[in-house]
């Protein structure tokens, strides 16, 4: 089961009235809450919690798709989606979007995953909120972890950069694209375990041509490092044992010269889980 994929702020412009009650549950579901769980079953499905949910942060859409959902009106689609825990509504006009995902753990807890999706013109705007349920206490709790204050470790000179989410059973990845010219891109990969995410590594996305040049060299692990000091961080690729080591410059028109550049003694590696091509 995979959902689509979630977007992390780019820029924030005016929004319309359609979307500002998303707009106000956007920031108002990052801080710290305690939502009570009454009159709910014993062992709640995404639809019980999201009623919840919306009774603390309103919002039109989710308030529509739960009347369609009282009413008997889902689709075969929505209804088979949402035996798989899965809360997704329709778009409105402006394709803003409420969705939400729950995650079965030890003990009858239940991780709630809910993202509000706005457009404002041509630009994205998100938040991912992530919520504990405590049978014992019958209370949904904040919760914070990797994924939530995840942001992509390299320098960008052009500004904000666009990712997007997407969430299995027991995985989540993150797919940061490249903005403005740069010439990459990278798919984070987290493990969840129970309401955390652990990061396990990354997927490189580079041009054929760089990515048949990185794969003669066995590569095993990547870091950043901001190589020429023009505010973007340039990819760096080493093998196994760190025995060699590939720059590659991530901007257009970076023509520094490898066989001259010293990079510091030590860089923070991550694991390389792979290396695919955009083209």
């Amino acid at each position: 089961m995979r959902l689509q994929y979630f977007l992390l702020p780019l820029f924030l412009f005016a929004l319309e009235a359609p979307a500002s009650d998303l707009y106000q549950a956007y920031f108002k579901c990052a801080e710290e809450h305690v939502i009570a769980v009454p009159d709910t079953p014993e062992e709640p499905d995404v639809l019980a919690l999201m009623k919840v949910f919306q009774k603390e942060f309103p919002a039109a859409l989710t308030g529509a798709y739960l009347e369609k959902a009282a009413a008997g009106k889902l689709s075969q689609e929505e209804q088979e989606r949402l035996n798989k825990g899965v809360f997704a509504t329709d778009e409105d006009d402006d394709g803003n979007e409420v969705m939400a995902l729950v995650w079965n753990d030890a003990g009858n807890r239940k991780l709630l995953g809910v993202r509000f999706h706005i457009m404002a013109d041509v630009l994205y705007d998100e938040k991912v909120c992530f919520y504990s349920y405590d049978p014992q206490s019958r209370e949904l709790k904040t919760v914070s972890n990797e994924l939530t204050s995840f942001r992509p470790p390299y320098a960008s000179a052009a500004g904000a950069v666009k990712s997007y989410y997407a969430f299995d059973e027991n995985s989540a990845e993150i797919m940061n694209e490249n903005v403005d010219g740069l010439q990459f891109g990278m798919v984070s990969v987290f493990a969840r375990e129970g309401a955390s995410f652990r990061f396990r590594g990354a997927r490189i996305l580079l041009p054929a041509k760089k990515v048949r040049e990185v794969k003669k060299m066995n590569p095993a692990f990547y870091a950043f490092y901001d190589i020429d000091g023009d505010g973007n961080s340039e990819l760096i690729f080493s093998d196994k044992k760190h025995a060699r080591e590939k720059i590659l410059f991530v901007t257009p028109n970076a023509d520094l010269g490898s066989s001259k550049i010293a990079l510091p003694a030590a860089l923070s590696w991550q694991p390389l889980l792979g290396l695919e091509s955009w083209q």
